[in-house]
């Protein structure tokens, strides 16, 4: 703040501790009103993050903190969860809400599905180009906010669930273990490899990768700065928890000093030496990330831990200085017998007027002057004003006590403070969360008669398509990395009295609804919605949609919020654990519900091409994209030795795969117990006709009840080599 920066967000520590940096030292929450205080007399606003997804058995907690943010005068409130910016609303209509970049909107037609929450600023995806960001602000009149130094992460963020995956630790819960800056070898055309225990032991022991594919170099697009603006920006973000006050101070006087240059029209570029300061602080290497649509072939460091700096570097750093502050302009009239009136404005526009309660006697020696007012009123210290004029009106010799002129000075101050304030806001009455879940149950739906459980199954390749239509499944979902197949996919659905649905891409981003035109064009029987641009887009052309996981739907709120927008169903986010899946089933209706209980977690999706960076036979024009995704198989050997799978999707976004695929297939009976009636079985790379027919056939027994849970599991073990994982519904 002292450097310049014009607002500042942090998270709460709270027992949940709902935001992205649980391990940070946030604020406690009998801090947050003297906090909140402190920064508005500085003129600077104040964000709470409350930016993780919210799991049912928390949202009442989530109002109570809700509440005490509104009461502490916080500026906005920034948050991932749909659920949580729908109570937050609710709590308080006139609380301004931001979406995270957790959020993962990248589109104007996204941002659009979000207004409905009362989003007033959308912090877009870090992926986008500075030509995709001018679109959005062109399309949509909610203001934006952009990334602009700090630490990349190679997956969407909102989008990473390897973390949760291989270490029980979720980053979408503020307790990312970082996975992605561990080494990993680029395999090209080689089969899966799974080793042994001490075969995975010998492999970390004896440090085999040396490679860092995945782990990002920093941020720093202070040199885009202009752009930016140009764009239409209406706020630049630096990422500041979790790193020291040197780093926030250096970085933050830095860009305050390019913004400022920028605005002024000079060129924003920074000196040799201070760049260097800014490497000093924390660096892993600077690149632009995705502003300039490199698509990422300067983002990977190729190298592993951060770079510390020497310490004549570090002697280098720019000492934290105080920041700018809010001029001020006065006008006083004094006159001997009547008060001292002061009268002024700051450059913010907040006004003051005060004058002395005794009117002004005449002097004997040492009458009032402009240059002793100017002394006076000007020793304004730590608070966030500085004179910036004043004008004096003296009429014959009055005298004003230095003791009178300091008792100005304070009221002044005092009076000012009270303007920057904001005005208090009117929370609800009534719990909401209550609220809400009882309209639920009161909310009009058609009545639908008790159901038997539906096995649906996701194939990735015609040849998968057919095979399960061969078993007799008549609900399909087809998400083939080349569109085009699509139409023959839903061709085939049609000829075996088969119910299809067509799988969108996991990410929109301007330029791209083309996309959703093809996959509309085939006229199916639904349509797995993975963004909230589809679901409305889908929606809007009369088409059942199924809202899939990567919305992050974890808490009932969210789920209703979901079929407001056109979902008919919604599949619960993967970082749900098995009692709090069966806690949203408390609140939610089961029917609204498609469950997940076979599948490979895309653990990474990203927008680098790992197909261009791998290992393949040396290419003429390396910088070219050779369609490498199409007719090869790669893979992502971690230290153990164990092959993660790569898929390129239609729109050339890469996704790595837990290697072995995760089953819920012990809790299914418990699950159809509490009357949830659609179940989904992914496929991934199962090839042979053989192992398909045994595997929907171990999944179809199991919903029919002529299966028990565990002996399914034993099955499915001896079905796949390298077994199965419970994943997060053990």
């Amino acid at each position: 703040m002292a450097a310049g920066a014009d607002a500042v967000y942090f998270g709460l520590a709270t027992p949940t501790n709902l935001n992205a940096r649980a391990k940070a030292k946030n604020i406690a929450l009998d801090e947050l009103d003297d906090l909140m205080a402190w920064l508005h007399r500085r003129a600077v606003r104040g964000y709470v993050a409350l930016n993780t997804l919210v799991f049912p058995d928390e949202l009442e907690e989530a109002e109570s903190i809700l509440r005490s943010v509104v009461a502490s005068g916080a500026d906005a409130v920034i948050v991932q969860d749909f659920g949580l910016a729908r109570l937050a609303h609710a709590v308080c209509p006139t609380l301004p809400i931001h979406a995270s970049t957790q959020m993962s909107l990248t589109s104007a037609e996204g941002i659009g599905v979000a207004e409905s929450l009362g989003i007033e600023r959308v912090i877009l995806a870090r992926e986008l180009s500075i030509d995709d960001i001018r679109k959005v602000v062109q399309q949509t009149h909610v203001p934006v906010e952009v990334f602009v130094h700090g630490a990349l992460c190679v997956s969407f963020s909102g989008q990473c669930l390897a973390s949760r995956t291989l270490g029980s630790r979720s980053a979408n819960r503020g307790d990312c273990a970082q996975p992605c800056r561990l080494p990993y070898r680029l395999v090209y055309d080689e089969p899966p490899r799974f080793p042994s225990a001490g075969e995975a032991k010998r492999s970390l022991e004896a440090g085999r990768c040396a490679e860092y594919p995945l782990s990002p170099m920093d941020l720093a697009a202070y040199e885009l700065v202009p752009d930016l603006i140009a764009a239409g920006v209406a706020a630049l973000k630096i990422e500041g928890r979790l790193k020291s006050a040197d780093y926030v101070s250096v970085v933050t006087s830095h860009y305050r000093q390019a913004i400022d240059a920028a605005m002024a029209g000079k060129s924003p570029a920074f000196s040799e030496r201070e760049i260097r300061q800014l490497e000093a602080v924390f660096s892993r290497g600077f690149c632009h990330g995705w502003l300039e649509n490199s698509r990422g072939r300067r983002l990977a460091t190729g190298v592993g831990p951060a770079r510390r700096t020497s310490p004549a570097e570090t002697m280098e750093r720019t000492t934290r200085g105080q920041g700018r502050k809010i001029p001020l302009e006065l006008v006083v009239e004094a006159e001997v017998g009547r008060p001292l009136r002061v009268s002024g404005r700051t450059a913010l526009g907040h006004h003051v007027e005060i004058e002395s309660s005794q009117p002004l006697a005449a002097a004997i020696r040492h009458p009032l002057s402009e240059s002793l007012l100017i002394e006076q009123f000007g020793r304004l210290g730590a608070t966030p004003y500085r004179l910036a004029g004043l004008k004096a009106t003296i009429v014959g010799r009055p005298l004003a006590p230095l003791s009178v002129l300091g008792q100005l000075r304070r009221a002044m101050i005092a009076q000012l403070d009270a303007a920057i304030a904001p005005a208090p806001r009117t929370t609800a009455a009534e719990p909401q969360v209550a609220a809400l879940r009882e309209a639920l149950k009161h909310a009009r739906h058609p009545v639908r008669e008790a159901a038997s459980p539906r096995l649906r199954v996701l194939c990735r390749t015609p040849q998968q398509l057919h095979a399960v239509l061969a078993c007799g499944v008549r609900n399909v979902i087809a998400d083939y990395s080349d569109l085009a197949g699509y139409d023959a996919a839903v061709s085939e659905a049609r000829r075996n009295n088969a119910e299809i649905c067509l799988a969108t891409p996991r990410i929109q981003k301007p330029g791209e609804l083309w996309a959703f035109a093809q996959v509309a064009s085939h006229r199916p029987d639904a349509v797995l919605a993975r963004n909230l641009a589809a679901l409305s887009y889908f929606h809007g052309e009369g088409l059942p949609v199924v809202a899939d996981f990567s919305l992050n739907a974890a808490n009932d709120l969210t789920v209703q919020w979901l079929r407001d927008c056109g979902a008919c169903r919604v599949t619960p986010c993967l970082d749900l654990n098995r009692r709090q899946l069966e806690q949203l089933l408390d609140h939610a209706r089961p029917e609204w519900l498609e469950i997940a209980i076979h599948l490979h977690v895309p653990m990474f999706h990203t927008q680098l091409c790992l197909f261009r960076d791998a290992p393949a036979p040396k290419l003429k024009n390396p910088t070219a994209c050779h369609a490498a995704c199409q007719g090869h198989v790669l893979s992502l050997e971690d230290r153990r030795g164990v092959r993660h799978p790569v898929m390129a999707d239609a729109l050339c976004r890469n996704t790595v795969y837990q290697a072995v695929p995760q089953s819920a297939a012990e809790r299914v009976p418990k699950l159809i117990a509490k009357s949830v009636t659609d179940f989904r079985v992914e496929l991934f790379d199962e090839a042979e006709d053989r192992q398909i027919h045994q595997l929907v056939g171990i999944y179809a027994s199991l919903l029919k009840g002529s299966l028990r849970g565990d002996e399914a599991w034993r099955q499915l073990q001896a079905l796949y080599p390298a077994g199965v994982t419970r994943g997060t519904l053990r």
